[in-house]
């Protein structure tokens, strides 16, 4: 986002375009991008296997070998994908990205990886501590957010809801879901996209399905209980940036298909609740959401999901936030499907994904030119193919 003295960002102008860059950190990061760009992803792998649990670890030198790796990777992936350790250092690089025009997306990169954790971790963690820690991290993120670069932009804050409710139980929860808009779906004897996995979140019908699917899911009252914890803390999150009064947004990331059912649901809960409609006339503040969702769209399913939410934002009278990115989890999202016999949920080649994302952001505009919707474009795919090529 360029600053009010600066010109539009030209991208075809790549000496002006990164002019405040080193050209050192410009070679990195064409090697980085070089080095994942290799299919099947070995970077990647590597990687995993070094950062995996000890007693997965093999060979007398894994605590050295990840020392090794630990110093290569400071150097090198963590500063080309991450600003910081600290909330110190993250606000260094985004106090350096606005100088230079371009605003910037406070994430704090909190995901649970559960299937690197031991039997005796699960059993004897606290389930709320991690949960609340993290929601504090993101109401801190909130406070601090740095104001937009331009006038009248807003700041961007993007929260993880597996950081916020346990992934075991969004799974549970995310079946469910399923079952209970298929069965509302078939009730209705409709397969508009408004039935489509639980886009009638906010409805009693819907609820009253979703409670029953809980129950057949053997869904243990805890496991409800953290659930519904879980929902409360994005909730406080999305109150403190509404408080701001229009001057922060939150974006809730896209997960694994496995978890993302249920975390539609709260996102679309959290939009009802949270969004003004855009010509808002009823608020001294100004109009438009508080909540962005986030669409996948190397995902097949990302044109029906879009189209679910845009129609419910239009018949309850909320703005639609949407964040449309390619997708973050290739590898797993195969492997998953591949391990529970499922179809691959994921295009079969980039070409697809690239006409998947032009069609769903041709969608949104739609949305955009009739002030029912508030569209968020990253350029980031854009600087790294002009970096790699």
């Amino acid at each position: 986002m360029p600053s009010p003295s600066s010109p539009p960002i030209d991208f075809e102008d790549t000496e002006t375009s990164f002019a405040s860059v080193p050209t050192w950190q410009l070679i990195r990061s064409a090697a980085v991008l070089g080095s994942c760009a290799f299919s099947p992803p070995w970077l990647v792998g590597k990687v995993a296997a070094a950062y995996a649990p000890p007693e997965r670890q093999k060979g007398l030198f894994a605590s050295a070998r990840r020392a090794a790796v630990d110093a290569v990777l400071a150097r090198s992936l963590y500063p080309h994908f991450c600003a910081g350790a600290t909330a110190e250092e993250a606000s260094r690089v985004a106090d350096r990205l606005a100088e230079a025009g371009v605003g910037s997306i406070l994430n704090y990169a909190a995901e649970e990886a559960v299937e690197d954790e031991t039997e005796e971790e699960k059993r004897t963690k606290d389930p709320d501590a991690a949960r609340d820690a993290a929601a504090a991290l993101f109401l801190a993120s909130v406070a601090e957010a740095r104001p937009s670069p331009r006038e009248g932009r807003p700041s961007w804050i993007a929260v993880k809801v597996s950081a916020l409710v346990p992934p075991l139980v969004l799974e549970k929860a995310s079946a469910a879901v399923v079952l209970a808009s298929e069965e509302a779906a078939r009730i209705a004897k409709s397969d508009l996209p408004l039935f489509d996995r639980g886009a009638l979140a906010c409805d009693d019908a819907f609820n009253r399905l979703l409670t029953k699917a809980l129950d057949s899911k053997q869904m243990t009252e805890a496991e409800v209980s953290a659930l519904r914890r879980g929902e409360e803390r994005l909730r406080r999150i999305g109150a403190a940036a509404a408080a701001r009064g229009g001057t922060t947004r939150v974006i809730v990331d896209a997960e694994q298909t496995w978890l993302q059912p249920q975390i539609d649901v709260l996102a679309l809960r959290a939009m009802r609740e949270f969004n003004r409609p855009l010509t808002s006339s009823s608020s001294s503040q100004p109009g438009g959401p508080t909540i962005m969702q986030t669409y996948q769209c190397y995902l097949k399913s990302a044109p029906r999901r879009v189209a679910a939410d845009a129609l419910r934002a239009r018949l309850e009278g909320f703005a639609h936030g949407a964040k449309p990115v390619r997708g973050a989890y290739l590898a797993a999202e195969r492997s998953f499907a591949m391990r529970m016999g499922l179809p691959d949920p994921v295009h079969g080649t980039i070409q697809e994904t690239h006409a998947c994302y032009d069609a769903v952001v041709g969608s949104l505009l739609d949305g955009v030119k009739e002030g029912r919707a508030h569209l968020l474009v990253s350029v980031r795919l854009f600087f790294s193919l002009l970096l790699f090529f």
